[in-house]
C-alpha cells in the first residue's frame, strides 16, 4: 500500500488532495520493472523495488511516502520515481528499506 498526499492523476493544473491517500499495489521483480522501462537489468539496482497495480500508482507530490507492505505490518520502501502516474505500461519505483536499514541505523544512533 502506498500512501501520499500527491496528486491523484497526471492533469495540469490539478492540486493536490486535502487528505491523505493510500492505493493497493502489488510489487514485480526487478528484473521485469527494467523490462517494462527498456533498461538492462543493472538499471533496476537491488536497492530498488517496483510496484504497480492498474490504475494505482503513486503521483507527483508522494516522493518519499511510504511503501507499507500490510500484510508484513512493516514499511518495505519509499515514493522514489516513475513515468507518469498510473501509467499501466511503467510501474512505480521505491527505494527498498531493507537496503539501506544499517545506513539509517548508523545515522540515527549519531
Amino acid at each position: 500500500m502506498m500512501t501520499g498526499l500527491g496528486l491523484t492523476s497526471y492533469v495540469d493544473n490539478q492540486s493536490a488532495p486535502s487528505d491523505l491517500k493510500h492505493v493497493e499495489i502489488k510489487y514485480i521483480t526487478n528484473k521485469s520493472c527494467g523490462e517494462d522501462y527498456g533498461y538492462s537489468s543493472w538499471q533496476i539496482k537491488d536497492s530498488m523495488m517496483c510496484a504497480r497495480d492498474t490504475d494505482a500508482d503513486s503521483c507527483n507530490g508522494d516522493s518519499g511516502g511510504p511503501l507499507y507492505d500490510k500484510d508484513n505490518n512493516v514499511l518495505v520502501g519509499l515514493t522514489s520515481w516513475g513515468k507518469g502516474c498510473a501509467n499501466a505500461n511503467y510501474p512505480g519505483v521505491y527505494s527498498r528499506i531493507a537496503h539501506e536499514v544499517s545506513r539509517i541505523l548508523v545515522l540515527y544512533f549519531c
